[in-house]
């Protein structure tokens, strides 16, 4: 589902200007640059939390993989995620 999503999103931006249509609602030309760059809420939530979010993620699903060869009840687990 996600990789036939990805390929949809990929051949729409690649064969139409919609990406351009989109980045132009948040770029401001007589300016050159993003009004909303240095708002708070966006630098902070929405870019650094995000990321920290997604770090913490990851790590908490390679440490569920590690722990399915210690823990008993987690071991036929992991077996169909190899």
């Amino acid at each position: 589902m996600a990789l036939t999503l990805g390929l949809l999103l990929l051949t729409v931006f690649e064969f139409t200007d919609l990406d351009q249509r989109l980045s132009t609602l948040f770029y401001e030309p007589a300016q050159e640059a993003f009004p909303l760059r240095h708002n708070w809420f966006i630098e902070v939530v929405l870019h650094h939390w995000a990321k920290y979010l997604l770090v913490v993620f990851g790590l908490a699903m390679l440490g569920g993989f590690a722990l399915s060869f210690r823990l008993a009840p987690l071991c036929p687990l992991h077996a169909p995620m190899l």
